[in-house]
């Protein structure tokens, strides 16, 4: 699929909205939630939080977050409908410490920009929804390897990506794997400068206009 072309067909929005109230779409993905941390090794998750707890140095907490989060990846595997290729959530927000966003500078050779109004701090911005991250090529992540750690904690717990599948100016509940225990580790590790959020496209900024997908 090149940049140009158009993601999944967009969703019939009767559709979208009858699993979005179906009761047991959200309890459904609570007992997949279940399966998915009873795949978790509590030591192991224990042992990397305190190694991100105790490290001094900010860029190798970093290190040490990214491996706590990636232990979730292996526990969706056959559980999650997310796979390779799917890039729905690449164009909804992305938020990042300016910690992280210095880590993938340095591993990626992109450059790296200061956000200029610090009234897009911490807030999940909703002008970036339909808006390719700027590392997504061909429906990919092109940074994988270096991917923030809210990518790594993202995990739709659906039967598939129906509700995944954006739709201009229509607001969807998707039921997401609740993260907030790693969330809670990111932050505590990170301390004040976990509190400074923008956009992963505030630090990188964006694809031109003729790489937008979702673009009318």
């Amino acid at each position: 699929m090149s940049l140009q072309s158009k993601p999944t067909l967009m969703p019939d929005l009767a559709l979208v909205r009858a699993r979005e109230n179906d009761p047991a779409t959200m309890s459904d993905a609570q007992a997949r939630s279940e399966q998915i941390y009873a795949r978790l090794s509590s030591a192991l998750l224990t042992s990397l939080s305190n190694a991100a707890l105790r490290e001094k140095q900010p860029l190798k907490k970093i290190v040490w977050l990214r491996r706590l989060a990636d232990q979730l990846g292996p526990a969706t595997q056959g559980i999650a409908p997310c796979r390779d290729g799917c890039a729905h959530c690449c164009h909804t927000p992305v938020l990042l410490s300016r910690v992280e966003a210095e880590v993938i500078a340095k591993e990626t050779g992109a450059t790296l920009q200061t956000p200029r109004d610090r009234s897009m701090m911490n807030r999940t911005n909703r002008a970036y929804i339909g808006v390719p991250c700027p590392f997504l090529r061909e429906s990919r992540c092109s940074i994988y390897a270096s991917r923030p750690f809210v990518c790594r904690t993202h995990y739709n717990l659906d039967a598939d990506n129906l509700l995944c599948r954006l739709i201009p100016g229509e607001p969807v509940k998707v039921p997401y794997l609740d993260h907030k225990p790693f969330d809670e580790v990111h932050v505590s590790a990170l301390g004040k400068k976990a509190l400074q959020f923008f956009d992963i496209r505030d630090f990188f900024g964006v694809l031109p206009n003729d790489h937008n997908q979702w673009k009318a």
